[in-house]
């Protein structure tokens, strides 16, 4: 089990999605924490404390469309929490163009998975970045 008690918080308002992640996941011992609005974020932080979040770039709670309400509103939320700049971060996006990549790098996402996801990869950045977060 790769992944054994390892929380990863999920970002994300794509139910097919957590639900194939958590799937992913749970094979390997992790558990999943789901919350499908930016404002749930940080309360979800302190009371599971995760070792990892996966964050929708383009997910719009709410069916509002405005920049506030998308990823970018997360990752904006580490230069003011301690809890999330030491949480590794990676954004998962349909959207896989080399800007929009380098985009949420300088934003200050860790790492980037592309949707539709292969599992074994998923598994492999989570695994990366949390062995890399603990040196």
């Amino acid at each position: 089990m790769l992944l054994k008690d390892k929380i990863i918080l999920m970002i994300d308002d794509d139910n097919e999605f957590v639900r194939l992640v958590t799937k992913t996941v749970e094979k390997e011992g992790g558990v999943v924490v789901h919350v499908d609005h930016p404002s749930k974020v940080l309360e979800a932080v302190r009371a599971k404390k995760p070792d990892l979040a996966l964050l929708d770039l383009n997910f719009y709670p709410d069916n509002i469309v405005a920049n506030a309400a998308r990823g970018e509103a997360v990752l904006n939320l580490r230069k003011e929490h301690e809890s999330l700049r030491l949480m590794p971060i990676i954004v998962c996006s349909s959207d896989n163009l080399l800007g929009t990549v380098i985009n949420v790098e300088s934003l200050g996402a860790d790492d980037f998975l592309a949707k539709p996801f292969n599992p074994q990869v998923l598994i492999h950045k989570i695994q990366t970045l949390l062995a890399t977060t603990k040196e």
